[in-house]
């Protein structure tokens, strides 16, 4: 049974969420508390999976809790309810916690929230990884891309739409805009799946604003000693998503499944950038194991016990990702049609991947008929592949 902590100094609001959520007894063990206080002493005598507080409470406000539990209990799911959204008091806890809801709370968002995350726990079954992707805040980014997105911005008449072509060049930074959006912190409607339709929603001086405050930048130099080039690797990334959203745009799909399939694709990898700033040492191992012949699923499990699809969707559920891109993280190895020669988001993903690793790998792209005969027809593949050859050139 999930463990779920509820914390706020006003009674009456713990009442609510008590009345609300009477329909999970079943499943989840619930506990109400007033004060952050009783909450860390709770902690030290019982287990808990799920935090859900107040930001604004005397004596230990909910940042202070939040940023306590990121410390001592990481693999803790950390929920901070805000009722002023926007506000330099929620900024600051844009780093303590892995998600915001609105108050008034609504019972099926709170429930909608926990259990996705409960899930993606149960997958990922890794005690000492949960408690590692738990304490993640930032993922490294590439140091050019900081002075390229200063540079926009502190223009007298900056461009919000190049600005958020900067960030969607960098899977760390689109990852981090991606989480903040998709919370209540900003009071935006969630499931945006863009880093453009979030850019125009927040405008130009929040973004700024938000990526200085809370130093989305992050040093790539752990990952580096690795052995993983963040260069190559951003490279890679955004040649695989910029073609999945032109398959998708020449197919006739709709603007948000082509969206989908870019971010899907640009997010695709991001548990290496987990696993290698993490462990760098260790994934160095695994490195030298793909080097080898390898694959890289193979060589993270024997090496930490999860592959970076399950490590990249885990933090992208912590974060509160629309569950679209979540799920085509989670399963970009192992994709198979339901309904095959029907193109959707993660199939103009998965042709995409198969087409880039190809050409990477110096197999003929004609040689991939057979491979993909059960996602697209010869002649869609044939279409896929002039659009790749076009954009190379």
């Amino acid at each position: 049974m999930l463990q779920v902590v509820f914390v706020d100094d006003e009674a009456e609001v713990l009442d609510g969420l008590r009345r609300r959520l009477r329909v999970m007894r079943r499943d989840w063990n619930m506990v109400f508390l007033g004060s952050g206080l009783e909450a860390l002493d709770y902690m030290q005598k019982e287990p808990v999976d799920v935090m859900v507080t107040d930001i604004r409470m005397p004596v230990m406000s909910g940042v202070e809790l939040l940023l306590e539990l990121k410390n001592e209990y990481p693999s803790v799911l950390r929920l901070a309810l805000s009722g002023d959204a926007g506000s330099e008091t929620e900024l600051s806890c844009a780093q303590a916690a892995h998600q915001f809801i609105a108050k008034p709370a609504d019972a099926d968002v709170i429930q909608d929230v926990i259990n996705r995350t409960s899930d993606l726990r149960k997958l990922l079954g890794n005690s000492q990884m949960q408690a590692v992707i738990g304490s993640i805040d930032t993922l490294p980014s590439l140091p050019d891309l900081y002075q390229r997105f200063i540079s926009e911005t502190n223009k007298k008449e900056g461009s919000i739409a190049k600005a958020a072509f900067v960030i969607s060049d960098d899977v760390a930074m689109s990852a981090k805009i991606l989480q903040l959006v998709n919370s209540s912190f900003f009071g935006i409607p969630r499931n945006i799946e863009s880093v453009q339709q979030a850019a125009t929603m927040l405008g130009l001086n929040t973004l700024k604003t938000l990526i200085l405050s809370e130093k989305i930048f992050e040093s790539s130099g752990e990952v580096e000693k690795s052995g993983l080039k963040l260069v190559a690797f951003a490279e890679h990334s955004q040649r695989i998503a910029g073609l999945a959203r032109a398959i998708a745009v020449e197919f006739g799909l709709s603007r948000a499944e082509a969206e989908n399939a870019f971010m899907a694709g640009s997010l695709r990898n991001v548990g290496k950038l987990v696993l290698a700033s993490s462990f760098p040492d260790r994934y160095a191992n695994v490195m030298v194991a793909t080097d080898g012949g390898e694959s890289f699923a193979d060589a993270e499990i024997a090496e930490f016990g999860v592959s970076h699809s399950m490590a990249g969707a885990y933090l992208l559920g912590l974060w509160g990702l629309p569950s679209s891109i979540v799920n085509s993280v989670l399963r970009h190895f192992s994709f198979e049609s339901e309904c095959p020669n029907t193109l959707s988001s993660d199939v103009c993903l998965q042709v995409a991947v198969q087409i880039v690793n190809a050409e990477r790998s110096g197999i003929p792209l004609a040689d991939l008929h057979g491979a993909l005969e059960n996602l697209v027809s010869p002649s869609q593949l044939d279409v896929a592949i002039g659009l790749y050859e076009k954009t190379s050139n």
